[in-house]
């Protein structure tokens, strides 16, 4: 298999300025989240300075678990017998995702609102959680690649004020890495959309752009990756991501973060061959919960609502 090398990427932010953080981490992935006894998983903390700047949702077992082929996917996964069947599983998210039949995924969107939380002070670590989606495939040189939106919601150790991470990542074959950490304000109750668009042949189809926009203020942000080689994207996720188990780390965070409201997703589509497509319609749909290492659950994510589009994640337990 051919090495991955990191690739030159280009910037642009629209309201936001600040140095472009290249934080080196490995996030798991959602799509293969069935167990955290098989599945390594890594801190989503890192320091920067004298501050733990929170980052990601998604670590990465290897490019075996972005290869589109559904006998992997469901190996520990059981479905459900009505139409459209759902694969249902436990792991470090909650939310849904699955695979196109037929084409490649040139956009994917979303909307969600920013919830209340509430910062636990009295527990002896740090919590967190990231409202995330992403997009997985392959490029035309058989690298497995990831492109996504994440905005993690942090509580320091022993504080009651939330601090907010909103940013766009991607993953080349098991090495990821932050594009940008958006530096506008993110404010509870406000609405932001999600933008995942893949360039088309004539228009560098070997670009993701990962854009945010804060629609209650106007302010956003967009990071550019450009990848080695034309991108097959097959697979999207809509998710609410958890803290790392199991944690060797000091930075580890093991707790999530406390939303006192349901998190809410909207407009969840991709485009796929010129024709847009509802989460419901996917094949291999997942739906996963969020489980701490003793499979209690943290976050249950409801069903999809008639739309297709559109469901909540409500939160169970912090530890």
């Amino acid at each position: 298999m051919e090495q991955a090398s990191r690739p030159r990427r280009s910037i642009d932010e629209e309201s936001a300025t600040g140095p472009i953080l290249e934080l080196l981490m490995t996030r798991p992935t959602f799509h293969r989240m069935t167990s955290r006894s098989v599945s390594p998983v890594s801190s989503r903390i890192d320091r920067l300075g004298v501050l733990v700047v929170a980052i990601l949702a998604v670590l990465v077992v290897g490019l075996s678990v972005w290869l589109p082929t559904a006998s992997a996917r469901v190996t520990s996964a059981s479905a459900n017998q009505t139409a459209p069947a759902i694969i249902t599983q436990t792991g470090a998210s909650a939310g849904y995702w699955g695979t196109v039949s037929s084409g490649n995924i040139s956009q994917l969107t979303m909307e969600t609102i920013v919830p209340t939380v509430v910062c636990q002070a009295s527990l002896p670590e740090a919590q967190i959680v990231g409202i995330d989606t992403h997009l997985v495939g392959t490029t035309s040189t058989g690298l497995g690649v990831v492109a996504g939106i994440d905005l993690n919601i942090i509580c320091d150790m022993g504080s009651s004020t939330p601090r907010y991470a909103p940013l766009a990542y991607d993953c080349i074959s098991g090495s990821c890495s932050t594009l940008m950490v958006f530096t506008f304000s993110v404010s509870p109750s406000n609405r932001f959309s999600y933008s995942i668009s893949i360039g088309t042949e004539s228009d560098n189809d070997n670009n993701a752009t990962m854009t945010m926009k804060d629609l209650s203020t106007g302010n956003s942000g967009s990071a550019t990756a450009h990848f080695n080689g034309a991108l097959n994207m097959s697979s999207a996720a809509w998710f609410v991501a958890g803290p790392s188990y199991p944690c060797t780390k000091k930075s580890c965070v093991q707790a999530l973060t406390e939303f006192t409201q349901k998190i809410a997703f909207d407009g969840c589509e991709v485009v796929a061959s010129t024709s847009t497509l509802p989460t419901s319609s996917l094949s291999d749909l997942v739906k996963s919960t969020l489980v701490d290492s003793d499979s209690r659950i943290m976050a249950k994510p409801s069903d999809l609502k008639a739309s297709g589009t559109e469901f909540t994640v409500t939160w169970k337990r912090s530890t």
